[in-house]
């Protein structure tokens, strides 16, 4: 497997991007706003990035983008990058929120607007899930007995 392909994963499905072991951490979540389509009316996108902070101090930053209709999750995809250092995340973070918001610009005119959930200095993993909750902007399913609402990630 070459340097590029084992930085950069593209997949229909990865659900396991999503595990987080002893000592792994998120560092921030982005979301986008929600992305209507002029063609199929009851459709709609979101992107969300999820910047993790691995036990053995890398990070990697995964990428879902899920459409909707009609409230129901037509399509799912995922990217990761991974291997990427603490001095480097901020500046991989920005380049794909540009990337991903210059390209949906071109292609449908649309300008996206990101939001932002900074957990990079919250150590404690059910603290860092009690504010995912209290964001209320993506979910988490959570192993924890005493966080009964779990955190869905995918």
């Amino acid at each position: 497997m070459s340097a590029n392909s084992d930085k950069k994963k593209t997949q229909a499905s990865r659900e396991d991007s999503f595990i987080m072991g002893d000592g792994d951490r998120f560092h921030s979540i982005i979301v986008s706003d929600t992305v209507r389509f002029d063609t199929i009316t009851s459709a709609e996108a979101v992107i969300t990035f999820f910047a993790i902070r691995r036990a053995n101090g890398s990070y990697e930053i995964v990428n879902v983008n899920k459409t909707y209709a009609n409230n129901k999750c037509i399509s799912r995809n995922v990217h990761e990058k991974t291997g990427i250092s603490a001095e480097t995340v901020g500046d991989e973070i920005n380049n794909l929120c540009t990337n991903v918001s210059v390209g949906v610009k071109q292609g449908t005119g649309i300008t996206l607007k990101w939001h932002t959930l900074d957990l990079s200095g919250i150590e404690d993993i059910k603290e860092q899930i009690s504010r995912i909750r209290a964001w209320n902007r993506v979910g988490v399913i959570s192993p924890y007995a005493d966080l009964p609402e779990g955190i869905n990630l995918n």
